[in-house]
């Protein structure tokens, strides 16, 4: 399904001319009966988020994730240095990054992609925290380099194995329950 605030012409346009080999590349488009679909190559290993966290998959070797590291980031280079205009990404994490037959691994889910000449400040914080820039998160306005640290707590979790948003929750709520007045020195 296409995301709601994303208009169908910009996001099939967009995907329509990205095409890279570390992409999940747009094979068609479907509009019938208000249901509107995006139809994309199969990936058959599914998804990077479940080889790292679903017990049920095989340990990840270090020279797949080494792979799998650099296949992210032809993928990320191609974004933001090949494609004309560049695309930052915006939702880089381990379930938008599918795995094919062999586990070459492309870079999905544009739904939150902009071209780079689209206006870049956003009126609301879109994205997965844990992932997201915190530069863009205090000034709303999102660049490349915003893909580039969303890559690197990606690489921390191919290297550490942990999701960058375990504990997350408990810290909040610590904040939470601290007094008014110890909150100035958090």
């Amino acid at each position: 399904m296409l995301p709601e605030f994303w208009p169908e012409k910009m996001m099939v346009s967009l995907l329509g001319r990205l095409h890279h080999r570390n992409l999940v590349n747009l094979v068609g488009y479907c509009a019938e009966k208000g249901q509107h679909m995006l139809i994309y190559v199969y990936m058959s290993k599914g998804s990077l988020s479940s080889h790292l966290y679903n017990e049920k998959h095989d340990l990840l070797s270090w020279s797949l994730r080494v792979q799998i590291a650099l296949d992210v980031a032809r993928g990320l280079e191609y974004l933001h240095d090949g494609a004309v205009p560049s695309v930052v990404h915006r939702d880089i994490k381990p379930s938008n990054i599918l795995l094919d037959q062999s586990m070459g691994a492309r870079v999905a889910d544009f739904g939150l992609s902009r071209e780079d000449m689209i206006n870049r400040n956003a009126s609301n914080i879109q994205g997965t925290f844990g992932y997201l820039d915190p530069e863009y998160i205090s000034s709303r306005s999102y660049t490349k380099k915003s893909d580039v640290y969303s890559f690197g707590v990606l690489l921390f979790e191919l290297i550490a194995g942990r999701n960058p948003q375990q504990g997350l929750l408990e810290h909040v709520e610590l904040v939470r329950s601290l007094s008014p007045s110890l909150l100035f020195y958090v």
